[in-house]
């Protein structure tokens, strides 16, 4: 959608045309929009997985992935190394404007909480990617890392 300031006078007097100014292009960017690309004979389901891959068609719309083609979407967590040190990498579509990501560490399994040391490392496009250290050591206990894509 747009929106944007329309003139149809020009200093006070009428004239024929119309100007556009202050123009800003909103994209519809959702759900079912990124479902309706392709066609039917897809199951639409947020949860169930249309292309047998493994990811549902809610994780290939959060993170990069096709509901047609048996992939693993590109912006799934993952763990990357720079150097000597470890992190969980991460992106996060912004333009997916009725997604909330929650990136969010636990010890157990069973109780999550919020990442301690989330960044922003680069950005490719309208994903933003973030990257959380892994910090290891002796007398720390194992943390283990999920980034959830919460619909608004």
């Amino acid at each position: 959608s747009f929106s944007g300031t329309l003139y149809g006078e020009s200093e006070g007097r009428p004239f024929e045309g119309i100007i556009l100014d202050n123009l800003k292009y909103t994209p519809v960017n959702d759900f079912s929009a990124f479902t309706s690309g392709y066609g039917n004979g897809v199951d639409y389901a947020p949860g169930a997985d249309a292309d047998g891959d493994g990811y549902s068609n809610h994780h290939e719309y959060a993170f990069g992935g096709s509901l047609i083609v048996a992939d693993i979407p590109k912006y799934l967590p993952k763990v990357v190394t720079s150097g000597d040190r470890s992190y969980i990498e991460y992106g996060v579509d912004t333009s997916r404007a009725d997604l909330t990501y929650v990136p969010q560490q636990s010890s157990d399994l069973t109780n999550w909480v919020p990442v301690e040391l989330a960044t922003l490392n680069r950005s490719e496009g309208d994903v933003e990617i973030y990257r959380v250290p892994v910090i290891s050591g002796p007398g720390r206990g194992n943390l283990f890392y999920r980034v959830l894509a919460r619909t608004k």
